[in-house]
């Protein structure tokens, strides 16, 4: 019964230009969610592979395992956002809680915690003081927008996507340079242009070391971070013992 998929966000956004924003929005909640003890949350993969698909939620909810859904969409304007969630019993089809929230933009991270308090208030999960407060370490929204588009772009794993991804980081860097999460992701987009041989290993990976350092000045305990040292400690460096103590980190 503890348990709960968060599907991707619709994009109604007049021009439907805004399906990064609405991804991010439902993988942030999502990331709240997870450090939730007592709830099992499925992950984004399996979660977003229903994306853009009409297939019934009580199907959904079989197919992944999972007694809840939660759904949604964003519907952005100028500096205007109104989002809309919905939590959905997956066994009987009916719904648990739904709400509207009409915000200015730069209320959205605090709009993300407001929800997962709200899921986790509807599945009586009894949380310590401290666990739902947000992970994101940004404090422009300008930032949180680039930082954003620039995951959307990294979820191609392309080249130009993943060059797209580097710059847009590099420029929420600029405005926040005290942001953990952008610089963890910067790390993130240069180790797969190394492992994926769109750059030299060499080149990249030493790029994605200096990005994930930073970020563990700003954060020490920044998960993305240890994650790329991780695993640039196996793909590269052949240093178990050292991918397994940041791995350790990671969870």
């Amino acid at each position: 019964d503890k348990s709960i998929a968060v599907l991707p966000f619709t994009d109604m956004s007049e021009k439907h230009d805004q399906e990064y924003f609405a991804d991010g929005m439902a993988e942030e909640i999502l990331d709240l969610l997870v450090k939730i003890p007592g709830l099992t949350v499925i992950g984004r993969t399996s979660s977003f592979q229903f994306k853009g698909k009409s297939e019934d939620l009580r199907t959904i909810g079989e197919k992944l395992n999972a007694a809840h859904v939660l759904e949604g969409s964003v519907r952005k304007s100028g500096d205007q956002v109104r989002i809309t969630a919905q939590l959905i019993n997956t066994q009987t089809g009916t719904h648990e809680w739904s709400e509207i929230y009409d915000r200015q933009i730069g209320d959205v991270l605090k709009l993300q915690d407001i929800i997962a308090a709200a899921v986790v208030r509807e599945l009586q999960i009894t949380v310590a003081a401290g666990y739902l407060n947000s992970r994101s370490t940004l404090k422009s929204t300008d930032a949180y927008d680039l930082m954003l588009r620039g995951r959307h772009a990294a979820d191609r794993f392309d080249k130009e996507g993943l060059d797209e991804a580097v710059t847009l980081f590099q420029r929420a860097l600029d405005r926040d340079a005290t942001s953990a999460d952008a610089a963890a992701e910067l790390a993130f987009a240069y180790y797969y242009l190394g492992a994926d041989g769109f750059l030299t290993s060499a080149a990249a990976f030493e790029q994605a070391r200096r990005a994930a350092a930073m970020a563990l000045r700003l954060d020490p305990k920044c998960a993305r971070a240890h994650y790329v040292l991780g695993k640039i400690s196996i793909v590269h460096d052949w240093d178990w013992a050292a991918a397994e103590r940041e791995f350790q980190q990671v969870a």
